[in-house]
Parts: C-alpha cells; structure tokens; sequence
C-alpha cells in the first residue's frame, strides 16, 4: 500500500505522537509498504535526521509558536501536487492542526480514504493551563467541538486505549472508529545485553536503586509531584535515585525544585537520549521500578517500553495509563504525594512484590508489540480502501 501520514508534530522534537509514528513508519516500511510523512519543517539550523526502509519524510514550510520547541506547517498548495504524484491508497492522520486540516480537504478532493488517530488531550485543563487557559471552561468545550467535527470528516478513527474511543464517543463522535494500540519495538528490549547495563549504570553513575521516568520535561506531565514524591522516598531509602530520561521545558524548574528540597545529588537529568539508542542502552533494565504521574496521556509509551523491559509500574490513575496498570503495578490518583511515595517504596522494599509486578508487565507488554499493532494497521487500512 501507498500511504501518506500528515502530523503536526515531527523531529526533531521528541514526543510520545512522534515516537509513535516514527514506530509505525518504519514497520510498516520493513513490511513493504510505502510511507510518506507530511509533517512541518524543523526550522532554521535544524534538519531531520532520520530514515527508514520504504519512507519518505516530507517537510513543509513552518512558523515558530508559543509552545517550546512546537512549530506549525503553513498552508501551501504543494503539498497538494505531492498528494496527487503519490497515488496514496490511504490518507492517515495524526493530529488536528493545520496538516491535518489541509490533509482532510486534499483526501475530499483526490477521493482517498482517510484515518485519523485521537493522540492528545489538548483541549484538556493539563494542556491548557501552559498557556493560561485552564480556568475557561468554554475553551475546553470549544476545542472539544472543534476536534470532534474534525474526526467526524474522517472515514475512520483510531483510538489507542478502550477510555479515549469511550470518551471520544460521548463527546460526540459519530464515525466507526476501533482501538488500536500504540505500538513498542520488543526486539530491541529483548536484546539488551549484560554488557549494556554495566555500560550505561557506569555512564550515568547509576546505583541498585533507580525510580526511571521516560518523557517529555513538560508541565503537562505532573513532575514537580514525582520530585516532591522522591523526597519522601530518599528519607527512607538512602540508595535511591531518581532519574529523568528527556528533555523539555520544565527541566530547569525540576533542577531547581530538587535542589530547594536537598535532593539534588539524587536525581540524575540524562537529556534526551534518541529513542532508538534509549531502547538498546539498558537504562530500562538499570532501574527497580518505573514512575510517571502524567494524568494527560491518552495511553503512555514509556510506560509500555518499561513493562516490556519488566519494570514494575507506578502510574496515575487517569485516562490511558490506568489500563497499562494491573497486577503489574500500583495506581496513584494523580494529585496524591504520599500515594506515589509509598507505591515507589512498596517495590523498592519488597523483591517478592517486584518479581511478580516483573512478570506480569512483560506478558502485558506483550500484546502491544510493533508487529501484531502493525498487522492490525493494515486491516483497518485494507478496510477503508475497499
């Protein structure tokens, strides 16, 4: 198949829609299709160094936004020519900004099925509230008008978690839609040597003691709580570090929340890693136990990978999180300091807890491997064609 991907978000920033498509891409590439990625151009002094068997990334003329490190493709009849020389069997939108608008208009024209995938809660106070709008209650319904009008003029919807179709229903959506997960590369887990994780615990100067967050540094994932939930835990725990894995906006606020509380020499801020090096380096198999407060993602990739490297989880009890979380974790509500302490010192303390939240999160991790999610991908694909 020919299929045209159109996101709003690319490399080089590095988020979770990203991660995903990058994922996807180059399964599906492997897998003989052919792929060509519509997204905005990084920027002045910036390129895109990145490349799969079968895809093709295209980068549009973009402006910078209020949002760090987000830009936005600008309105262009070229992308339209490139459409039609395509001959895409497929249109597969990832996000409902201005490619996806000018993505929904070009696949009316050209008569090509579209599908899109609800990836982000934007309209959602966690998001709002960077740029001050939380306290608006009619922004938030407006957006959701917004988004719900845009995936109803798709032919099909895909939701990665069973919550968002529920709650992408009750919104409005009229469309048929299927949840389709996103997907992690297990291979690469899987073949993390002994050798890489002494590596990477010598690089990092890393203990036996690791709580891991992977992600964005962002205000929209509920950080300064980990921090706070961390001291707790370095009261009880002497060993115990904190590591953040990525990059992002909050960063510096972090640094400086951790050393205002005495525990700057234990929290350990590696800077974004690239995600294919971050699965093959060992980190996920350095660290006891994985944390991430995040109340706003729709599923959480990182929470995914680190079941797959057999971490015990401890996790928000919000939207898509809750159902990565069973008997292979603990769920925290997400404002509950003391609850993401003491679930963090739960497996600290107790090997016996550990080794059976181990288990049970890599036969949950299982069920989300790029392959079985990519052979789903093709069904809904074929579906739509026909």
């Amino acid at each position: 198949m020919r299929i045209a991907y159109f996101s709003d978000v690319f490399l080089p920033k590095v988020d979770g829609v990203v991660t995903s498509l990058v994922t996807l891409s180059a399964e599906l590439g492997k897998r003989g299709h052919e792929i060509t990625i519509f997204c905005p151009g990084p920027g002045r002094g910036k390129r895109i160094v990145w490349g799969a068997k079968n895809v093709t990334v295209y980068p549009v003329a973009s402006m910078p936004t209020f949002y760090p490190d987000f830009r936005l493709g600008t309105p262009s009849g070229r992308f339209l020519l490139r459409l039609r020389e395509l001959r895409a069997d497929v249109i597969h939108l990832h996000s409902p900004g201005p490619l996806g608008f000018e993505a929904l208009a070009g696949g009316r024209l050209l008569r090509i099925p579209i599908v899109g995938t609800f990836h982000a809660y934007l309209m959602e106070p966690e998001y709002l509230k960077i740029v001050r709008l939380s306290r608006f209650k009619r922004v938030s319904k407006t957006l959701w008008r917004y988004v719900i009008a845009f995936f109803n003029r798709c032919d099909y919807v895909i939701a990665p978690t069973a919550f968002v179709a529920e709650d992408l229903r009750a919104h409005g959506l009229v469309k048929p839609q299927r949840v389709v997960s996103n997907g992690v590369d297990l291979s690469i887990i899987n073949g993390v040597s002994a050798q890489a994780v002494r590596s990477v615990k010598k690089q990092f100067g890393l203990g036996d003691a690791v709580v891991l967050y992977v992600g964005r540094l962002s205000q929209e994932k509920n950080l300064t709580l980990l921090i706070a939930a961390f001291e707790r835990v370095a009261r009880q725990f002497p060993q115990a570090q904190l590591v953040f894995v990525g990059d992002g906006p909050m960063r510096s606020r972090l640094m400086r929340l951790a050393k205002k509380l005495q525990i700057e020499n234990r929290v350990l801020f590696t800077g974004q890693i690239e995600h294919r090096q971050l699965l093959s380096s060992g980190i996920y198999q350095s660290s006891l136990v994985f944390c991430t407060p995040s109340t706003s993602e729709t599923q959480g990739l990182s929470v995914m990978e680190a079941a797959g490297a057999r971490l015990p989880i401890v996790g928000a009890n919000a939207r898509g999180v809750k159902e990565l979380v069973d008997g292979n974790g603990i769920l925290v509500e997400g404002d509950d300091i003391r609850g993401f302490s003491e679930g963090i010192m739960t497996f600290l303390g107790s090997e016996r807890r550990r080794r059976q939240a181990s288990r049970l999160s890599r036969k949950m991790a299982r069920r989300y491997s790029i392959d079985r999610v990519a052979k789903t991908m093709e069904r809904v694909y074929a579906s739509v064609i026909e």
